[in-house]
Order: structure tokens, then C-alpha cells, then sequence
């Protein structure tokens, strides 16, 4: 697979989004994380996220059980490591960051994900959403109270219920998806998912060229989004369609 990412600060004074792709051998490494707004140094708490997360798949991607343990490692370290900065100084003070990965090997991705960043598979025919928001919004949701509609303009859309650096222990939800030939593997701050509803996204998509993915998105999004936007896309090489 081939991956790409682009980001944005949107309308805001500063970028709080950090994302990450690396590869190594047939494995393929997406990250991106969303510092929290309202609370501080978001940008340094998303940075220390993926740069640790990247750096343990890599050392230690040979010596795994499997994957899913090995994102869970990731997870934890990224998790301490933002809690204990956060405490060296009053200036990082409460900082934390929402996460979503995934990590691909052959046609099988393992997903995981704290926070309302999110994961996407595409296909030419429909657009599904492999994970689920810890969120206000999705609890909501869950509870009949609103819909995803509803959801959109709620003036609290933004609470999260999960992130690193909110507390020492951390808990992530994993999936495993089957990545097939033509599919595009979509990661994304809220930046884009508050801005464009999921039909436009997978509209986007399709109607793209690989190189301009990424770019399509941001320029839709920015137009609207009052928040930073971060975009992480990969496809099969051997797919049939055009994406990146």
C-alpha cells in the first residue's frame, strides 16, 4: 500500500494535528492525533503521541505476538510519556490528544483508536466507518437522545470521553478490517467529520485522482471548518482505481 497526509490549521492561530506514516518492509504505519483544544500545549501532546507510537511499531514490529498487542504497547507509552511531560512543567499542564492508527500488513489492517479521531474503509460503492467516537456526542447517539444529524451542530460536539494524558490508565477499542483490492483506508481528525458529512467524503474520494485525495479533502473541508483538519489516506497499489 501507498500512503499520504496532508494538514491544516483551518481557521485557527496554530495546527494542535499531528500525523505520522511509516513504512517498513510489507508494513505500513498510519497515526494521526488531535491535540485537545482548551487545554494546554494540544500541539506538543499530539507530537509526543505519534512520534512514540511510531517509534515503538518500528523497534519492536519483528518481536510482537501480534499486532493488536503491539498497537496496546504502543498506546500505553504514548499514553505515559504525555503524562509524565505533562507534569515536568505548568506549561503542559493537563495537555492530552485523541488517536487513531492503523497498521497494515498485506491485506488485513489492525485499527485502534482513543478519542474522536476516526477510520474510514472506502470503496467505489459505499463508505464505512470502522471506528467509534468515544465522545458526548456518540453516548448520545448511542442513547436515542440525538442523531448523527443533531449531532453535527450540538454545541458540545467537541467533548471527548477518552484521550491520552486524561489518566494513567488508558483504554483503546481495536478492530481488524480487510483491506481489498480498489479499497482507500481513510484517518482523520474531526476537523474533516464535523465539516463534511460521510457522503461527501466518500464523493471526494472516488471522484479523485491519487494524487489529489488528500488535497480535495482539505480544500472542501477548509472552507467550512472552524478546526484544524488532518487527513491520512492509503491505498492497494494493485487496486484498479485511482486513490492515494
Amino acid at each position: 500500500m501507498k500512503a499520504k497526509g496532508c494538514t491544516h490549521t483551518g481557521s485557527r492561530e496554530n495546527n494542535e494535528d499531528s500525523y505520522g506514516i511509516g513504512e517498513l518492509d510489507d508494513t505500513l504505519l498510519l497515526t494521526v492525533a488531535d491535540g485537545l483544544g482548551g487545554y494546554n500545549a494540544g500541539e506538543v501532546a499530539s507530537d509526543l503521541a505519534v512520534k512514540e507510537i511510531q517509534d515503538t511499531v518500528m523497534h519492536l514490529i519483528n518481536t510482537a505476538a501480534t499486532h493488536r498487542e503491539l498497537l496496546k504497547l504502543a498506546i500505553e507509552r504514548a499514553n505515559t510519556s504525555i503524562l509524565q511531560q505533562a507534569r515536568s512543567t505548568s506549561e503542559y499542564s493537563g495537555m492530552a490528544t485523541t488517536i487513531v492508527i492503523a497498521l497494515v500488513q498485506g491485506s488485513i489492517a489492525t485499527i485502534a483508536n482513543v478519542g474522536d479521531s476516526r477510520a474510514y474503509c472506502i470503496s467505489q460503492e459505499r463508505i464505512t466507518r470502522v471506528t467509534k467516537d468515544h465522545s458526548l456526542m456518540q453516548s448520545l447517539i448511542d442513547m436515542g437522545d440525538i442523531d448523527e444529524e443533531e449531532a453535527l451542530g450540538h454545541p458540545k460536539k467537541h467533548v471527548v470521553l477518552r484521550s491520552l494524558g486524561m489518566e494513567k490508565a488508558v483504554k483503546a477499542d481495536f478492530y481488524e478490517k480487510s483491506i481489498v483490492s480498489g479499497d482507500i483506508l481513510l484517518l482523520c481528525s474531526d476537523g474533516l467529520t464535523d465539516t463534511l458529512k460521510e457522503s461527501e467524503i466518500k464523493d471526494i474520494v472516488v471522484g479523485s485522482e491519487k494524487e489529489k485525495i488528500c488535497t480535495n479533502l482539505l480544500e472542501a473541508a477548509r472552507i467550512k471548518s472552524r478546526d484544524n483538519i488532518t487527513i491520512v489516506v492509503a491505498h492497494n497499489e494493485e487496486g484498479t482505481r485511482n486513490a492515494s
